[in-house]
């Protein structure tokens, strides 16, 4: 590479005749009709080379302020490195100067670029890019670069010129442009995800949400509620179906520091059983055949929020270790994808099964049951509060007049009390339906009760004497919150010897407090 720089001078006369006359006090030559001094010449010529100096000075001194530039020999030591070069690497010259400009260089940040860079140089081309050089202090700045190679008359590289300016505010601007999008993205997308289950879910949220009821049972669960919702902790919502355990985690979640966020509903039993891991934890385009959509699952919707898992018993042993990971670790990952996601979730879940039946017969995990099993809420059937019923009749026969455009509001001695005498094996939900009904049916201002006989009667399950001591130990262990020992402790209450109801726990295979403690940890 070969760069020449002509300047023209400002002389008269041609440089033969300057030289034909050249040694005299006095040159003089004819060029144009007019003698040129040459002392003046001189002056002229000297004054014109200072203001190239001083302006090749300004030029670089203007490019030792804002341009890195060095130079290195064919084996890549540093032969030249400007003062800006010096003072962005944190390296003096002398520390520059026959040092290996790889080994400058070796906090690069992609390896690759790095070493095309290289090959690119070494064929003689010139190389432009952006890179991320680290100074002295293991700091990082970035540069954008054009290394120009100068050859030798063979095509050999000789030497190596780099040129750069400093980037660096430029390129964490971006950085942080990007992490912002990926922010909104994730947003975007969660957003979406709560629209769609929400767009979902709107038809089936009851007009009537309130839980209705006065008697000891219900001002029970009440009171568990208010204890449990503020503390953020699994719930475990056990009852036969119809009972309200919807209701109850809906309560729940309404009086969290999660309120304001929406809760998300799972019905697992709803769900087919090879769709509930993908509901429950979303999947990767391409997951499975037809997934030709990412999805986000309910999880992901609900982080930071509450979900409820109504019918948690009918998932399967695959997906109980996939929840179990989610309230151990908070994280899971997608159908379809090796990538860990974090969430902050509440589980509230629900089932009318006797789980711990269940964990005896190896149908649910042991473990994920004393995970759910934090803090139980055992929802009473309706038959065992009727002091209930009427509050519920006259709520629900208003909710349906007001619908169906009637004034009824009165009913019969003689329905009221039907009504409390029915066993209502589908509890509140068979009662709802019964007034519904029966408003339809009624045309004045009284309620005309529909049938009751037609109802399924729930037949009692035959047990062993072994089943039931060891629900009846479970049941007084919980009202102790597992306290065996001392005053109002299970063994007074069992009238047994704190000795004998540790070997019958054992025998039974129900564990103590601290073996609670030591598998949920």
């Amino acid at each position: 590479m070969k760069i020449n720089v002509t300047t023209p001078l400002p002389m008269r006369a041609s440089s033969p005749e300057l030289n034909h006359v050249f040694g005299s006090n006095k040159l003089s030559a004819l060029n144009g009709g007019c003698l040129l001094d040459t002392v003046d010449e001189m002056t002229e010529l000297r004054r014109t080379c200072d203001l190239l100096l001083d302006e090749l000075k300004e030029f670089r001194t203007a490019v030792d302020h804002h341009a890195i530039v060095a130079t290195t020999d064919a084996e890549g030591k540093i032969t030249y490195a400007n003062d800006r070069f010096c003072k962005i690497s944190q390296y003096s010259r002398e520390e520059l100067l026959g040092r290996d400009h790889r080994i400058v260089n070796s906090g690069f940040h992609d390896q690759k670029v790095f070493q095309n860079m290289w090959e690119t140089i070494g064929r003689g081309e010139i190389w432009t890019g952006e890179i991320r050089n680290s100074a002295k202090d293991a700091s990082f700045y970035w540069e954008a670069i054009t290394i120009v190679p100068l050859l030798t008359d063979d095509g050999r590289p000789r030497q190596y010129l780099s040129i750069g300016s400093e980037i660096t505010q430029r390129k964490l601007a971006e950085e942080a442009l990007a992490q912002s999008q990926s922010e909104i993205k994730k947003l975007k997308e969660r957003l979406l995800a709560e629209s769609q289950y929400l767009k979902s879910e709107i038809n089936t949220i009851q007009r009537h949400g309130e839980i209705i009821g006065a008697s000891p049972g219900i001002k029970r669960v009440l009171h568990q509620v208010e204890q449990v919702a503020p503390a953020d902790c699994t719930v475990l919502v056990t009852g036969e179906t119809g009972t309200g355990k919807e209701l109850v985690a809906q309560e729940i979640h309404r009086l969290s520091p999660r309120k304001d966020k929406m809760m998300v509903l799972v019905n697992c039993a709803a769900l087919p059983s090879a769709l509930v891991e993908n509901e429950l934890f979303g999947r990767e385009r391409g997951a499975y055949t037809g997934a030709l959509t990412s999805q986000v699952g309910r999880f992901q919707a609900a982080d930071n929020s509450t979900i409820f898992l109504d019918e948690v018993s009918e998932v399967s042993m695959e997906v109980q270790a996939k929840l179990l990971r989610v309230l151990q670790q908070g994280e899971f990952q997608r159908l379809g994808s090796s990538k860990t996601h974090k969430v902050n979730v509440r589980v509230i879940a629900a089932t009318n099964r006797d789980l711990a039946e269940d964990v005896r017969k190896g149908k649910f995990r042991e473990d994920l049951y004393y995970r759910l099993k934090v803090f139980p809420i055992a929802i009473p059937p309706l038959r065992e509060r009727v002091e209930d019923i009427p509050r519920m009749v006259f709520a629900f026969m208003e909710e349906f007049s007001m619908r169906m455009g009637k004034k009824i509001t009165k009913i019969s001695h003689k329905a009221m009390e039907a009504l409390q005498k029915h066993q209502w094996p589908g509890n509140v939900r068979e009662l709802r339906n019964v007034i519904e009904h029966s408003v339809i049916l009624s045309a004045g201002d009284t309620l005309k009760l529909s049938f009751l006989g037609d109802s399924p009667t729930r037949e009692p399950q035959p047990v062993t004497l072994a089943e039931a001591e060891r629900e009846h130990i479970l049941k007084t262990l919980e009202t102790t919150h597992w306290r065996i020992k001392g005053k109002r402790g299970a063994a007074e209450r069992l009238d047994l010897e704190p000795s004998t109801l540790y070997s019958r726990m054992q025998k039974l295979g129900i564990p103590t407090r601290r073996q609670k403690e030591d598998e949920e940890a």
